[in-house]
């Protein structure tokens, strides 16, 4: 069982940093913040944050160093189009990879049988069905991303009706639900989402920012509301 998935299970509220470049330096921030977990990217460009993130190979030697220093869970994105290899796969999960975050859409069959070790959370997005969620924990799903929110909602204030919509996920998913920023979701309202029974939030550039500075200061605050919830 990977360690994030063990956090999830035994806390009440579990707080994700998601990275908006890979670099040691604002994983350390994150971590220092009071992040519980930290995510980082290959093979994407990230549409929320407006980032590109490199192959495997083009990231190794980062992805090394935030492992190397981390002491919280460390997990990663993949791909999109474009995925890791299962020969990729495997070396990150021998680096120290906890999790891998992916887009259902984008998962090859080969991902189906690694490592039970390497945790999986899988990411319906916008245009999926969410009939399918009662079947994804049959395919090795061990954590959910709601990923859920159209590009035009990104940035938008959180409003009942994706509240409404988080916990219609909730309800229907035997696995942990992790909501991104997709929404500029603020820490006040951390207790909501603990209402429509989430497990976790993922927050990203949409809230943090994309400097080191931001970041620290963000990841304080959300881990302040977590911790007075």
């Amino acid at each position: 069982m990977s360690r994030f998935l063990k956090t999830l299970k035994n806390k009440p509220f579990s707080l994700i940093m998601s990275l908006p470049r890979n670099d040691i330096e604002l994983a350390h921030m994150a971590e220092e913040a009071g992040a519980d977990a930290i995510k980082i990217h290959i093979n994407v460009e990230h549409r929320a944050s407006g980032t590109y993130f490199g192959p495997f190979i083009e990231e190794k030697n980062t992805i090394k160093s935030i492992l190397k220093t981390a002491k919280v869970p460390v997990g990663i994105v993949p791909g999109a189009e474009k995925i890791a290899t299962k020969d990729e796969m495997m070396e990150l999960l021998d680096m120290g990879i906890d999790f891998f975050d992916i887009y259902i859409e984008n998962i090859p069959a080969f991902m189906l049988e690694l490592p039970e070790t390497l945790g999986r959370m899988y990411a319906p997005g916008y245009t999926t069905d969410l009939k399918v969620l009662q079947f994804l924990e049959n395919w090795g799903m061990d954590m959910l991303e709601a990923s859920v929110m159209a590009t035009e909602h990104y940035g938008r204030e959180l409003r009942l009706s994706h509240l409404l919509l988080y916990q219609w996920i909730c309800k229907n998913s035997k696995s942990p639900v992790i909501i991104p920023t997709q929404l500029a979701i603020k820490p006040e309202e951390i207790k909501y989402l603990k209402k429509a029974g989430v497990s976790c939030i993922m927050i990203g550039a949409i809230v943090t920012g994309k400097e080191a500075e931001t970041i620290y200061k963000a990841v304080k605050k959300f881990r302040k509301a977590i911790d007075e919830l």
